[in-house]
């Protein structure tokens, strides 16, 4: 494959003109970019980590994904769907986002915080789609039957302006925690909490938030959408300020009751004032 000349634009057949770098991450000129023709399996970037007593929160910065090299002028960078990143050799410079590993791998590099939650808010604004019901499509692009008839309920429920809790029941093994993840999207709430019985329920249901499951595969959920900052609650707070701080810095807190009753009620109520949805 021929090198291409970078110019004030830059076109070559992979269609990667929207991501080209004009220049290298340290400001030298990039006359020839080479796009490698094999595709890399890009892992998953995760942000720092954030603990409060005990408590975390993290979010899924970039989902796993097949991403190009771009060489050129000594420089490299990984791109896919429109997005590029910094490639270096380790250890990283302060310009790159991933590192080359002895084996040819790429890592990236660690240490970048989590997103605002209003950035993530506002990133979900118009991403989500529902499918719409057709008989031609009795699968609804992936959802289930009683996915969309539960989303479509609860929606209806809003709409009534009522300020009582509404119970939705789902036969077993429907995806019922696709289908909370998607009222989530759906709805974009300043701060979900979401209350599971039991340690495993927590865990699993927060991976699922994570990653807002199924619905970018589906694409029920734009891709391009920032995956939500969410906080896993399995210790007490020990004061009024941690536990305000945590919630302030999660989208979705997933927690069991019991350990939500290990904090002092002042502190619990803190913890409580910045949620606006439970679940």
């Amino acid at each position: 494959m021929n090198p291409c000349r970078l110019s004030s634009t830059f076109e070559t057949s992979g269609g990667y003109d929207e991501v080209a770098p004009r220049g290298a991450a340290d400001g030298r000129r990039v006359d020839k970019i080479v796009v490698e023709e094999r595709s890399i399996e890009l892992p998953a970037r995760w942000s720092k980590t954030i603990e409060f007593n005990k408590n975390t929160a993290r979010q899924l910065l970039v989902p796993p994904r097949k991403a190009r090299i771009l060489t050129g002028g000594g420089s490299a960078w990984a791109v896919a769907d429109g997005h590029r990143w910094p490639i270096a050799a380790a250890p990283a410079s302060a310009h790159a986002d991933l590192i080359r590993r002895k084996d040819g791998r790429l890592a990236w590099v660690s240490g970048k915080l989590p997103d605002t939650p209003a950035k993530v808010q506002s990133s979900l604004a118009g991403a989500f789609r529902l499918p719409a019901l057709s008989s031609s499509s009795p699968s609804h692009q992936g959802l289930r039957s009683p996915q969309i008839g539960a989303l479509l309920a609860v929606f209806a429920h809003w709409t009534t302006g009522s300020l009582q809790p509404a119970t939705v029941v789902m036969p077993t093994g429907t995806g019922k925690t696709d289908t909370m993840v998607a009222v989530f999207a759906a709805e974009r709430p300043e701060r979900l909490l979401v209350l599971v019985p039991s340690d495993v329920l927590r865990s699993q249901t927060a991976g699922k938030f994570e990653t807002l499951g199924v619905l970018p595969e589906l694409g029920v959920v734009s891709d391009q959408a920032k995956r939500p900052v969410v906080g896993r609650v399995g210790h007490s707070f020990e004061s009024v300020d941690t536990a305000r701080a945590f919630a302030r810095a999660c989208n979705v807190v997933v927690a069991t009751p019991s350990a939500l009753s290990e904090s002092d009620e002042s502190v619990r109520q803190a913890f409580l004032g910045p949620v606006s949805r439970i679940s």
